[in-house]
């Protein structure tokens, strides 16, 4: 997807899929049982906090940020995602609020709905690259951020993000709108050869 997605144009897709309510104690504990329950494997995490953005990796059992001093008392909301679903949390008091969604392979159980997919690219250019994360800066800025790239990164200088953005329609206007959306993956926002 990636380059090649925002290279055409935006299409409408029929799919299926899931969606379920969580909820977790705003405890760094009760975030893992959590995102243990919903995500079996790996996958990438933003977290936002009052002071700054975090990326970070979910293994299948543990968080590793690329930050050391990730406090649970500052997060504000935060995302798991991989190509296939996203758990979407975000603090009420002492909870965490939100949803499960997960794409359904065609012929299976869920939903049937429509969504679009579109690729933007993140501000920064790739700096450095180690440890599966790469470094984007915007010099002009002076802003950088640390976001997980398991890939060659050596290939690429921009990166960007996909997002799936679900459709619902208002029956009572019969407007179309996006209901939903998630993030799909972190990916090369260039041609990479």
């Amino acid at each position: 997807m990636g380059f090649t997605l925002a290279k055409q144009g935006l299409a409408i897709v029929h799919g299926r899929h899931v969606w379920s309510s969580v909820f977790a104690d705003a405890t760094m504990d009760a975030l893992t049982e959590t995102a243990g329950t919903w995500l079996k494997g790996p996958a990438d995490v933003v977290l936002w906090q009052m002071q700054r953005i975090v990326w970070g990796t979910w293994d299948g059992s543990a968080f590793h940020f690329a930050a050391d001093d990730v406090a649970t008392e500052n997060i504000l909301e935060l995302r798991i995602f991989h190509r296939t679903g996203e758990l979407h949390l975000r603090r009420e008091d002492d909870l965490f609020l939100g949803r499960y969604v997960q794409d359904i392979e065609e012929g299976g159980d869920g939903e049937a709905g429509d969504y679009i997919d579109s690729f933007s690219r993140l501000w920064g250019k790739k700096t450095d690259a180690a440890d599966g994360y790469v470094l984007l800066q915007d010099a002009d800025r002076k802003l950088a951020m640390r976001v997980p790239y398991p890939g060659d990164a050596t290939k690429a200088d921009w990166y960007g993000l996909t997002t799936r953005n679900y459709i619902a329609f208002d029956e009572t206007t019969g407007l179309a709108g996006y209901s939903d959306e998630r993030f799909v993956a972190i990916e090369p926002a260039q041609e990479v050869k």
